[in-house]
């Protein structure tokens, strides 16, 4: 089963992702360290996906789940359907 879901969401369901593995290394209830992990789980993330990753290149979860919806696209593990074109994917 599928469920077609607009391209921005898919993004910022995928930055939400990231974000909630970084809590979760980092430990939800020690906001001392919150954040500590972020380029640790950017870098896991762009890595698992294929996508070429360095700090300086991306400034949030956000440009990075761009950057690895993207790469899912070329590689053909997306498919992109235009609004109004999804007749015969219900």
């Amino acid at each position: 089963m599928y469920v077609a879901v607009p391209y921005e969401e898919y993004v910022k369901l995928i930055g939400c992702e990231m974000q909630c593995d970084m809590l979760q290394r980092d430990g939800v209830d020690n906001w001392e360290w919150y954040g500590a992990s972020y380029d640790e789980v950017a870098r896991d993330w762009c890595v698992d996906a294929g996508v070429p990753y360095n700090y300086d290149d991306y400034y949030g979860f956000s440009e990075v789940a761009e950057a690895i919806v993207t790469k899912a696209v070329e590689l053909g593990n997306i498919t992109i359907i235009e609004e109004g074109g999804d007749e015969g994917n219900e």
